[in-house]
């Protein structure tokens, strides 16, 4: 099983939309991969700092405060869906 680890910032307002964009990628990654495949924890900034990070086994793949914005086109889920296999994570297909 693949670790995922989400750091999020702590304001209220953008915990509800954070929290509704990391449900949109774990549906994508359940379909990706299956739910047995990976497992999500979070982590919330004490002060609101904007970043929405995804860590896959201990690796920052993906980060919001770096430029990446949200994992919200193809080429963005492809990028953590890679870490994801090489981290030893296997598709459906």
């Amino acid at each position: 099983m693949t670790l995922i680890r989400f750091a999020l910032s702590s304001m209220f307002f953008a915990l509800t939309l954070f929290r509704d964009k990391v449900k949109k990628l774990a549906a994508q990654l359940s379909k990706e991969f299956g739910s047995d495949e990976f497992k999500l924890t979070h982590e919330a900034y004490k002060q609101v700092n904007g970043k929405f990070e995804v860590s896959v086994a201990g690796k920052l793949v993906h980060s919001k405060a770096s430029g990446d914005g949200f994992p919200d086109t193809k080429q963005k889920m492809e990028k953590i869906i890679k870490a994801m296999v090489a981290a030893g994570a296997k598709t459906k297909a």
